[in-house]
């Protein structure tokens, strides 16, 4: 027994030995095959006796595009480092060359919050307003993260504050949308327009409603921004307030004179608002005010289904209490998800539409027949 743990020991250490032994030749190893940095890297890092070396009787190198199109002056501007920018423009770097996604040096410096990168691209003639990828400027990226000294470099620099990416946005919507009140106004008072629409109609105050952003609401108010603006499908900053269960918003727009009377495109009312995101005090308000408690939207549904459908059965019992009754629902989409198929045979017969999209839906879900009964 004596030997065998003897031979156990030995036999360990050996084992031990040459573990440590591949260990450390592994790690030489890789030391000997790692590349040394290649020229986004040295850009990155600002190393310029490197980016001396690989620039060094290498035309293109300064323009090189990685494996994302950008270049080494891309990668420089993302890290501010400036030594490094301004020996690659020394070897003819593009300061305008946009990557496969369409970002120019000047979009990686704005997203990095790296300002002074900015001033300095700015300074050596960096185009401001190039559309880039969803074709956003500088200026959309600056507004939509909040970055307001980036803002103010290239708003000094000429950026068009109502340029308009592929959706319509111009950069006062994305800083509503995220309730940026500050930069918002930073935006007005070098000539947004405040009442900018986008592709689908909304406006800043539509898209600051629709997000709850209560400040910015209350300051694009005071801004004079029109209170009732529609979007495509009929929807004003109340009715989107009211549907996204936003109280401030939804009282500081009511208090400055919005439309509570409204219809939209898809024939819901505020009560249908109201009811399917169970704010059972604008409930009561609405009634007094005048509007149907069982008016039908387009689907045939009236306040009660869509206090039902979203599960908000207090409101439910509050609309009951009130005279509310469920609507008649005649559309493919009932049929469907109650698995009717007499009526889905009925109603396909009769030319309803299979692609129609359900779009009174609160809150939105565009969904199809195909949907509902799958």
């Amino acid at each position: 027994v004596g030997k065998l743990r003897c031979l156990v020991r030995k036999f360990t250490k050996i084992i031990a030995g040459l573990f440590g032994f591949f260990i450390a030749a592994s790690a030489s190893l890789h030391a000997q095959e790692t590349p040394p940095p290649d020229i986004w890297a040295a850009a990155a890092k600002g190393d310029l006796d490197r980016l001396n070396t690989l620039l060094a009787g290498d035309d293109k190198a300064a323009n090189a595009g990685d494996e994302s199109g950008n270049s080494p002056l891309h990668h420089a501007a993302w890290n501010s480092q400036l030594a490094a920018m301004q020996l690659l423009l020394d070897h003819d770097a593009d300061i305008n060359l946009q990557s496969d996604q369409l970002w120019t040096p000047l979009h990686w410096a704005t997203r990095n919050r790296r300002a002074q990168s900015v001033g300095w691209l700015l300074d050596h003639g960096a185009k401001v307003d190039v559309p880039a990828h969803l074709g956003q400027t500088a200026l959309h990226i600056a507004a939509e993260q909040n970055y307001r000294v980036t803002l103010a470099l290239l708003l000094a620099a000429g950026a068009d504050p109502n340029a308009n990416d592929i959706n319509g946005q111009t950069p006062v919507h994305l800083a509503a949308l995220d309730g940026y009140t500050v930069t918002v106004t930073q935006l007005l008072d070098n000539g947004s327009d405040i009442e900018a629409k986008t592709s689908w109609g909304a406006t800043p105050l539509s898209a600051a409603a629709a997000r709850g952003r209560t400040s910015t609401v209350a300051a694009l108010l005071l801004r004079k921004a029109e209170v009732d603006p529609k979007t495509d499908a009929g929807w004003t900053p109340l009715f989107a307030a009211v549907v996204g269960k936003y109280k401030g918003p939804a009282q500081f727009l009511r208090n400055s004179g919005a439309d509570l009377h409204i219809v939209t495109e898809a024939g819901n009312t505020l009560l249908h608002a109201a009811a399917s995101s169970g704010m059972d005090e604008w409930i009561v308000e609405l009634l007094d005010a005048g509007l149907g408690i069982n008016a039908e939207d387009g689907g045939g549904r009236t306040p009660l289904d869509h206090a039902h459908e979203n599960l908000w059965t207090k409101t439910a019992e509050l609309l009951l209490a009130k005279g509310a009754t469920p609507g008649p629902k005649p559309t493919l989409h009932h049929a469907a998800i109650s698995g009717d198929l007499a009526k889905v045979r009925q109603l396909t017969a009769a030319g309803a539409d299979l692609a129609k999209r359900d779009d009174w839906h609160l809150p939105p879900r565009n969904w199809t027949p195909l949907h509902y009964a799958a």
